[in-house]
């Protein structure tokens, strides 16, 4: 009996791998998606910010985003205030993504949770993963196409030679606060050398008296872990107010994001990166999610074409044409 087969294997449940499964899903592929940790969006990597078209373009229920109204500049010596009504939303990042997944599922992808990938092997026309589970034994599955999202490791992508993998990173590190005095409506980014080297800070309210607050730096670039200078910001708090007066943590995140050039190759031999894996994110732009939803998509499209035309199709290799034709 051989191993059980699919046409589409999505490594990764964050909104690329989401994206992908509820894409190929709809239009009629066997798709399967795996994650490595036990339930979707267990542990939080990002802070939220995103396009409010994004949102509103995939109709993503409202509890799950929280519209702003203003932007605030802040640095050491200087404050500017910009409005940005209808144009920036803080996600519920566990919401949001676990609302993805109830999307692909619906879809009729296949969602299986605490379970990691090891190994990929390509022969052929065929991709074979072995895959452990927390409470049963390994299996091996066969796919005609594998997608890999599982973010800034991107080991399903350096495994099959797609890029080297990555060695400059945005790191972040943020709290969650019940904070009761925090502005409700406007976001705040924080530029100072002194606070956040080759990065920045931030405060994002994300509705019902929540805010989360954190600072990004660059590795290498700097040394310094991103915890520290946010046990500085907090301390320096008032000066920008961000109203944490008798705020409450109640939440901690840690999360990488790669910071070099997009990856060179986005497809080889039936395999495909997307996201992280395929250094998708803007940091420039402070955009990740929005690109991952669409590259996601524009993946999706390209499998599609890829099985629809048969073994001699150039689809998948269209994919990297259509990503930097939409997002250069």
């Amino acid at each position: 009996m051989g191993n059980p087969a699919v046409d589409v294997l999505v490594i990764g449940g964050g909104p690329a791998g989401l994206s992908v499964a509820h894409r190929t899903a709809a239009a009629g592929l066997e798709t399967l998606l795996v994650e490595r940790q036990p339930e979707i969006a267990r542990h939080v990597r990002t802070s939220g910010a995103t396009a409010t078209t994004t949102v509103l373009e995939i109709g993503a229920p409202p509890e799950t985003y929280h519209q702003l109204e203003s932007l605030r500049l802040e640095s050491e010596n200087a404050s500017a205030r910009f409005a940005v009504e209808r144009t920036m939303s803080i996600i519920d990042v566990r919401g949001f993504y676990r609302w993805l997944e109830r999307e692909a599922r619906a879809a009729g992808a296949e969602v299986r949770v605490g379970t990691t990938v090891r190994g990929l092997v390509t022969e052929g026309t065929q991709t074979t993963a072995t895959l452990e589970y927390r409470d049963r034994e390994p299996e091996q599955v066969s796919a005609r196409i594998a997608v890999d999202a599982s973010g800034y490791r991107a080991q399903p992508s350096r495994a099959a030679g797609l890029h080297a993998g990555f060695k400059r990173f945005g790191v972040g590190a943020e709290y969650e606060f019940h904070a009761p005095h925090a502005a409700p409506s406007e976001a705040v980014l924080i530029v100072s050398t002194r606070l956040a080297p080759t990065g920045y800070g931030w405060s994002f309210p994300w509705g019902s008296e929540r805010v989360r607050v954190g600072v990004g730096v660059h590795h290498p670039d700097v040394t310094v872990h991103p915890r520290v200078l946010l046990q500085r910001l907090l301390q320096e708090q008032r000066k920008f107010s961000l109203g944490l007066e008798h705020a409450d943590a109640f939440e901690y995140h840690y999360g990488l994001i790669p910071a070099d050039d997009v990856a060179p190759r986005f497809a080889d031999n039936g395999i495909l990166a997307v996201g992280d894996a395929a250094g998708h994110a803007s940091l420039v732009a402070g955009e990740g999610i929005r690109i991952a939803l669409r590259a996601g998509q524009l993946a999706a499209d390209a499998a599609v074409a890829a099985l629809r035309e048969g073994p001699q199709s150039r689809a998948l290799e269209r994919f990297a044409q259509m990503f930097h034709r939409e997002f250069g």
